[in-house]
């Protein structure tokens, strides 16, 4: 994520703490790491939906053939935390970011 010449922020999650299985056959992974963000680190859990489409790079993600990967994941971060408009009333700048991540990758 890159906001501006001055901030860019960085995720990098180090272990999976809880894992369940959905109705549709994804993973469900709760996972632990860190964001870093205009030079403040905050400790923060994620979840992550992954999909595992066998034979379904032609179908969905343009490759002639391979399996599909996907990974979803949308998650909430406090602006005040960031240190982004601190300053600025929560009545007038909403106090949380949402944040959406899908990622899509195929395997030949």
């Amino acid at each position: 994520l890159n906001f501006s010449d001055q901030f860019v922020a960085t995720m990098s999650f180090e272990k999976v703490v809880g894992a369940a299985e959905t109705e549709d056959g994804s993973q469900m992974l709760d996972v632990h790491g860190t964001m870093s963000f205009g030079g403040k680190d905050i400790d923060m859990s994620v979840m992550i939906e992954v999909t595992h489409l066998p034979d379904a790079a032609s179908k969905r993600g343009g490759a002639q053939s391979g399996d599909l990967l996907v990974l979803r994941s949308m998650f909430n971060l406090s602006r005040i935390d960031l240190g982004i408009n601190e300053g600025m009333p929560t009545d007038k700048v909403g106090e949380k970011i949402t944040i959406m991540v899908p990622i899509a990758g195929y395997s030949k």
